[in-house]
């Protein structure tokens, strides 16, 4: 869970909102090739689990990054992120990673609270079920789907992987930066998008 809704406008000022992209599907979509992007979607994302911290505006293209200044870390409950030196993820900001990643760049979402917006506008599908959910399906929890309060990536059998503060869900405390955890810890689930084939794009 973000201890804070991600805003617009704040990361527009750290120059991080990417506009959101006018993509179609122009070809069939093979099976087969979607599978092995969304598993890359799934291995970019998880490869990173217990080796950054979480740091606000963390993430871009090629991996994680600083975000913004200390004083903000701070103020944002980045704790593990308070030196200009470390680099780390929040979750829009390994959402947006991954996905550049398994899609060769073709696909750049916003690193905001419209990023559901964003993956729609790349050709994504919504989706609204929880039961509908397949892994690489993007996940957005809390307010609603154009103004979310919390990002992560669909794993399968109820899991996620994401990146966020440490935090208590029961009797289980989530450790700060990237995590696979139970999808159930979240805020309520407001959707999902599944990425078109990378391939299929112009």
């Amino acid at each position: 869970m973000e201890i804070r809704r991600k805003s617009t406008r704040v990361l527009a000022v750290a120059g991080l909102v990417a506009a959101p992209l006018a993509m179609s599907v122009v070809g069939p979509l093979s099976s087969a090739a979607y599978a092995s992007q969304a598993q890359t979607i799934v291995n970019e994302a998880t490869a990173w689990v217990g080796k950054v911290p979480y740091c606000w505006d963390g993430g871009i293209t090629s991996g994680p990054s600083h975000g913004s200044p200390v004083a903000t870390q701070r103020a944002e409950g980045a704790t593990n992120c308070l030196s200009s030196a470390t680099v780390g993820f929040d979750c829009t900001g390994l959402s947006l990673y991954a996905v550049a990643q398994a899609t060769d760049g073709k696909v750049v979402l916003p690193h905001s609270s419209a990023q559901a917006s964003g993956a729609l506008a790349a050709g994504g599908t919504r989706i609204t079920s929880v039961s509908a959910l397949q892994p690489g399906d993007l996940v957005y929890f809390g307010g609603s789907f154009t103004n979310f309060d919390h990002a992560g990536i669909y794993l399968g059998s109820g899991q996620i992987v994401d990146a966020n503060v440490s935090y208590r869900a029961g009797s289980a405390t989530r450790p700060d930066g990237v995590h696979e955890e139970p999808l159930s810890w979240q805020y309520t689930f407001v959707g999902g998008v599944r990425l078109p084939q990378a391939a299929t794009l112009p």
